[in-house]
């Protein structure tokens, strides 16, 4: 899995980004080498879709992708985030898991 480091600052991102992290989330970030960096940018530009457990989705698919390159230019990161996942509470918005999703 490439690296990725992910910086990009807008009042949008800083809303996402003080979004709490459950300890799973922290933990998975780290086991599976994700950038904490790339959390709010899976929010802010990942497709949304509700599980089956009160929880909502945001992958990073590939028309995802394609919104990030408009947005912030086509760059290796970007192209290295294909395929991450969050899972959001919809309850209170809590970050309760990152990963990679492989098909």
């Amino acid at each position: 899995m490439p690296h990725t480091n992910c910086s990009f600052e807008s009042s949008r991102l800083q809303r996402i980004l003080r979004s709490k992290a459950s300890r799973h989330a922290s933990q998975r970030t780290q086991q599976r080498g994700i950038n904490n960096g790339c959390i709010p940018m899976i929010l802010a530009f990942g497709t949304k879709e509700h599980d089956s457990m009160g929880g909502i989705r945001f992958l990073m698919t590939t028309s995802a992708i394609e919104r990030m390159y408009a947005a912030l230019g086509k760059t290796k990161q970007i192209a290295g985030m294909a395929g991450m996942y969050a899972v959001v509470s919809a309850d209170d918005g809590t970050v309760m898991t990152v990963g990679h999703r492989y098909q």
